[in-house]
């Protein structure tokens, strides 16, 4: 399963088309609240940091960790009980051409139900609608 959402954020991630239209990150904020506290941490898939939820004041940022070849943004993050939703776009820094370059990404993000090392992140697109969860687990 890990490996199927692995290979179609690959995908994502080496695939583009069109130009990158900004030269930084974006990251997506929430109110901090407590419900949303286990989703705080680095998260990893195969071993491999994927994905960064920090507390920031009163608020909560949402970020891909920083990558060379890769801009990532994530913007329409709203809480949601205990799930964190965002919408997320990946672009090549160098502005090469892919047909998934700049394609929102649909994510939910939600502590599993069972332990608090896991997390629980849903990604569909246009180009990927029924890609069963990839299960995270904390970074040590």
């Amino acid at each position: 399963m890990i490996r199927c959402l692995l290979t179609t954020i690959s995908l994502f991630l080496v695939s583009g088309c069109g130009v990158s239209p900004g030269k930084s990150d974006v990251d997506g904020f929430v109110p901090f609240a407590e419900d949303l506290r286990p989703l705080i941490g680095h998260w990893e898939s195969d071993g491999q940091l994927a994905l960064i939820v920090e507390r920031d004041g009163n608020r909560i940022a949402v970020r891909n960790p920083k990558n060379e070849v890769w801009r990532f943004e994530v913007e329409n993050a709203n809480p949601d009980s205990k799930s964190i939703t965002f919408v997320q776009r990946s672009f090549l820094i160098d502005g090469s051409s892919h047909p998934f370059n700049g394609v929102p990404c649909n994510c939910k993000i939600s502590a599993h139900p069972n332990d608090l090392n896991l997390l629980v992140y849903h990604l569909t697109s246009e180009h990927s609608k029924d890609i069963p969860p990839d299960t995270m687990r904390r970074a040590k």
